[in-house]
Parts: C-alpha cells; sequence; structure tokens
C-alpha cells in the first residue's frame, strides 16, 4: 500500500501543479475504490491488487487526518463526545454488513468508509485517554520498546 501511495504520490508530484496535488490524490483514491469495487463483486483479483485498489483511499485519508492533525485540536468534552459518537457509529454500522479486509469483503464503498472512519476515531480518541494517564503512558511505552521480543516470542511458541 505504502508503496503504490508514493508511487502516485511521485507521479502526481512531478507531472502537475502543487495546488492541484491533493485534489488528484483524492480523484485517484475514489478511482481506484471504484476499480476495487468492481472487483469485489465481479470476484476479479490479480496477486491482490484489488486489494491495494479498495484500500488506497483509506491510506490517503489517513495521511491527510495526519497531516491536518483533525482530531487533536479538539478540546476534552470535545473528544468525549467523539468517542461516543465513533462508539455509537460502529455499532450502528455493524448491523448493515462487516468489512474483511483479506478477502476483500465489504458491504458498499460508503460502509467501508464510513466504518473505517469510525473505527479510527475510536481507536484515536482511546489512545488519546490512555496517553493522558501515566500508567497506561509508561505500560505501553514499555510494550513498544520490547515489541520486537514480544513478537519473536509469539513465533517461537
Amino acid at each position: 500500500m505504502s508503496s503504490a501511495y508514493c508511487t502516485i504520490d511521485y507521479i502526481i508530484t512531478h507531472l502537475f501543479h502543487e495546488k492541484f496535488h491533493e485534489l488528484l490524490q483524492f480523484v485517484v483514491s475514489i478511482l481506484f475504490l471504484a476499480i476495487g469495487f468492481y472487483c469485489h463483486v465481479t470476484g476479479c483479483g490479480y496477486y491482490g491488487l484489488e486489494r491495494v485498489f479498495s484500500y488506497y483511499i483509506l491510506f490517503w485519508a489517513g495521511h491527510i487526518m495526519s497531516k491536518t492533525h483533525f482530531l487533536k485540536s479538539l478540546s476534552s468534552f470535545l473528544h468525549i463526545i467523539v468517542l461516543i459518537l465513533a462508539l455509537l457509529s460502529l455499532i450502528a454500522l455493524k448491523q448493515y454488513g462487516k468489512i474483511e479486509l483479506a478477502s476483500n469483503f465489504y458491504t458498499n464503498p460508503l460502509f467501508l468508509c464510513l466504518s473505517s472512519f469510525a473505527g479510527w476515531s475510536f481507536v484515536f480518541e482511546i489512545s488519546n485517554m490512555a496517553q493522558k494517564n501515566k500508567f497506561t503512558a509508561r505500560l505501553f511505552s514499555c510494550i513498544g520498546q520490547n515489541t520486537l521480543s514480544i513478537m519473536i516470542l509469539h513465533f517461537l511458541c
């Protein structure tokens, strides 16, 4: 996914004016989403390329959110509201379908985008709250520093 995004980004940067950069990335991501959904509906695929097409828009959206610091500028009260809305959205969306990334299965493109944004917002807000608590911040810091060791032990088991 990163390779596809960087390749498209390189092409757009070198062929078009900078002010159209984000707009063109958005257009490419919508086009790729349409191609990915077509591959999902018809069952055609080539070495997992259909997954790249389907999920490119999520990678692009994550890039935009990290660049704009979309949720970081909110007040504490609004963080709680976003957390509650994200949780309620995930509960409501669960009734309408599911997403299986490995098999490129999702109900429709709008469902994919809404579910992904709600899930991302929920995880972001939970991690934001965990970061403010000293105990959980130290715990996750310790886990982060020992991630490779933990992963190797899991592979050995």
